[in-house]
C-alpha cells in the first residue's frame, strides 16, 4: 500500500508540478527538479490538477461566450481540455474498452498497448463525448460548477484506484520501477478542503447522491480491475477518469431541477 508520509513544503510544490507535467501538457518543466519522492507523491495532486485545468478551460469559455453561440462555446470548452491534457485520458478510455473483449489479463494488456483503435474504443469515445456535450449544453448557469466538479471528482475516483491496486506493468517499465505512487497528508488535506467547498456550493441532496454513485462506481471499477487484470495500468486510470467524469455529468443533469 502507498502509505501517507510527511514531506517538506518544497517537495509538495515539486509534487504538484510533477502532477501537472504527468497529467497535462502545460509547460512546467523549467521549474521542476527531478526527485523520485516528488514523482511518487504527484498522484495525490491529480484531482487538484483537474481543478486547475478546468479553471483554465472555463477562462477561455468565458472569453468566447460573447462571440459564439452556446453549442459552439461548449465545443471550445471540451476542445481546450483535450488540448491541455493531450487527450491522454481519452486514449486510455479507448484502449481500455478495446481490451475488454480479451480472454486473459495478458491479452488485455497487449491490446491496450496496441496503438490501433478498435470498434469498442471508437464507440466509447463517441458516447463519452456525446454525454459531456449534452450535459454541458443542458447546464446553463450551472456549467462552471458542473465542469469543475466533474474534473475534480473523476480524478479522485482514479486516484483511489491507484492507491488500492498494484501497477501491473511495474516489472517491465523501467521508468516506474523505482517510483512508488503515493499520497501525502498535505495533498489529502487540500483535496478534502476542495471537497468541502463543493459540499457547501451544491445542494445537500445533489452532493449526497453524487458521493453515493461515485462510491458505487469506484467499487465496480475496483472489482473489475482486480478480476480482469489483477491491478491497474495507465489506460485503466484514464478510462476510470473518463467514465467517472461522465457519471458526474449525468448526476448533475438529472438534478438540474433541484438547483
Amino acid at each position: 500500500m502507498k502509505s501517507v508520509r510527511p514531506v517538506h513544503l518544497n517537495e509538495h510544490v515539486q509534487s504538484f508540478l510533477h502532477a501537472i507535467m504527468l497529467f497535462s501538457r502545460l509547460p512546467v518543466g523549467r521549474w521542476l527538479s527531478f526527485s523520485l519522492k516528488a514523482q511518487g507523491f504527484a498522484l495525490g495532486y491529480w484531482p487538484l490538477v483537474g481543478l486547475v485545468l478546468s479553471f483554465l478551460s472555463l477562462f477561455f469559455w468565458f472569453l468566447l461566450m460573447p462571440v459564439f453561440q452556446v453549442p459552439l462555446s461548449v465545443l471550445v470548452l471540451l476542445l481546450s481540455m483535450l488540448l491541455m491534457t493531450g487527450a491522454m485520458h481519452e486514449d486510455g478510455l479507448a484502449d481500455y474498452f478495446d481490451g475488454l473483449g480479451a480472454g486473459s489479463a495478458e491479452e488485455a494488456q497487449r491490446i491496450m498497448k496496441d496503438s490501433h483503435l478498435g470498434v469498442y474504443g471508437v464507440l466509447a469515445l463517441f458516447l463519452s463525448m456525446a454525454v459531456k456535450f449534452a450535459a454541458l449544453l443542458m447546464a446553463g448557469s450551472h456549467l462552471p460548477v458542473m465542469f469543475m466538479a466533474a474534473h475534480f471528482f473523476s480524478r479522485i475516483s482514479s486516484m483511489s484506484l491507484a492507491i488500492s491496486l498494484p501497477y501491473v506493468r511495474a516489472s517491465e517499465d523501467r521508468k516506474l520501477k523505482d517510483i512508488e505512487p503515493s499520497v501525502s497528508g498535505f495533498s489529502l488535506i487540500l483535496n478534502a478542503l476542495a471537497v468541502l467547498v463543493f459540499v457547501l456550493i451544491l445542494p445537500f441532496e445533489v452532493a449526497l447522491l453524487l458521493f453515493i454513485i461515485l462510491i458505487l462506481f469506484r467499487q465496480l471499477m475496483l472489482r473489475q480491475l482486480k478480476q480482469r487484470l489483477g491491478g491497474y495500468t495507465g489506460d485503466c486510470l484514464g478510462a476510470a477518469q473518463q467514465l467517472a467524469e461522465c457519471v458526474v455529468y449525468l448526476v448533475f443533469a438529472a438534478c438540474l431541477g433541484v438547483f
